[in-house]
């Protein structure tokens, strides 16, 4: 049995809308047009506005990936250099002579 993958309900709403603006569109009467009309201009400049919005947002998002990248590479680089300051003498620490409190006999 021939099995037909199952259709969303907006694809048939949106089938009969094309049709129903066909006939709409072919209608000599006066109002159709310009309704039709307007209505595409507003869902232009809304689909504009909303890519105007979204390349806003990815834009901050980018900014942000930037910064924390940015972050990790100095937390990464900070255990290196702390590292390597601990192998180098420093150079303000002061021998200690023992003093006779300090020694312990064996």
């Amino acid at each position: 049995m021939l099995r037909l993958p199952r259709l969303p309900n907006s694809f048939f709403l949106g089938f009969g809308a094309g049709f129903l603006a066909r006939d709409l569109l072919a209608s000599d009467e006066s109002f159709t047009r310009p309704l039709v009309k307007g209505v595409l201009k507003t869902s232009v400049s809304l689909l504009e506005k909303g890519r105007e919005s979204f390349a806003h947002f990815i834009e901050s998002v980018e900014d942000l990936l930037a910064e924390v990248q940015a972050e990790r590479s100095e937390e990464r680089a900070r255990p290196k250099e702390e590292a390597s300051e601990a192998l180098q003498p420093d150079k303000k620490v002061q021998s200690v002579e023992p003093t006779p409190d300090t020694v312990q006999e064996a």
